[in-house]
């Protein structure tokens, strides 16, 4: 911390030591690493109130019966995955998928790493 303290002085810009620092990782890498790390798990007939299993070496998708599909979400820590039932597009889970993997990796290291990009399609 100390030495981040010292960057940002000696750049004389937050931005700049962001930048910075998001040279020095290899986002990737980080990316890929954390993939590796976890386990989908499917909870079929989930509701809002179902509980998660608090594994930090999951991410739960909880398949919501009476969510509108534009209600659904990943939770704050970005290990559960709330998805209406009717969501039969692929795009709307890879979409989420992606927001949780992204929501882990910045409380891992940081805001630091672009978010992933997931076209339409959902590829």
């Amino acid at each position: 911390m100390r030495l981040l303290v010292l960057l940002i002085l000696a750049i004389g810009s937050p931005v700049r030591a962001q930048l910075l620092i998001h040279d020095q990782v290899d986002c990737k890498t980080e990316r890929t690493t954390l993939l590796k790390s976890i386990k989908p798990m499917v909870q079929p007939n989930a509701t809002l109130e179902s509980k998660e299993d608090k594994d930090p070496s999951t991410v739960e998708f909880f398949f919501v019966k009476d969510l509108p599909i534009e209600q659904s979400h990943v939770s704050e820590d970005g290990q559960v995955i709330y998805i209406s039932s009717a969501a039969t597009d692929d795009g709307v889970g890879a979409k989420l998928f992606a927001a949780a993997i992204d929501r882990l990796l910045e409380l891992k290291i940081g805001k630091v790493c672009p978010p992933t990009q997931i076209s339409e399609s959902g590829t």
